[in-house]
């Protein structure tokens, strides 16, 4: 299953879903806690999607050698977007969970690491 940005969805999806559901089941004490997590697992999910997406784009072969071709409009606004978005799923983690969000974020850093291990690598010429 994979998708023009490069990210292999079930095995992102898997690893990230079960290091949530783990952490749901040892930190979330109520409602507002689950909500909390899931609202950072989410923000956290469309940001790295949005930057395999934008790094697939950037880095691609054919924009490789036409670098004059990059908007840089559209740079600034992906980033810009991506960090709101993110600044909102932590500000809702905040609202509902308080000082125990660090449990959310520290699922996030995760998170990191297993969009890495997902993203598809071409394979390279002998």
């Amino acid at each position: 299953m994979l998708s023009g940005s490069g990210i292999n969805f079930k095995r992102y999806f898997l690893l990230t879903g079960i290091s949530t559901t783990i952490l749901i089941i040892l930190v979330a004490r109520s409602l507002p806690d689950l909500a909390g997590i899931i609202s950072v697992y989410i923000a956290a999910c469309i940001n790295q999607i949005m930057l395999a997406r934008f790094a697939r784009l950037f880095f691609s072969p054919a924009v490789a050698t036409q670098r004059s071709n990059i908007d840089k409009g559209e740079v600034v606004s992906t980033f810009i977007v991506k960090g709101i978005i993110l600044a909102a799923g932590i500000t809702l983690g905040v609202l509902f969970m308080g000082n125990r969000v660090i449990f959310p974020i520290i699922n996030y850093v995760f998170q990191m690491f297993a969009l890495y291990y997902s993203l598809v690598k071409p394979l390279r010429p002998l």
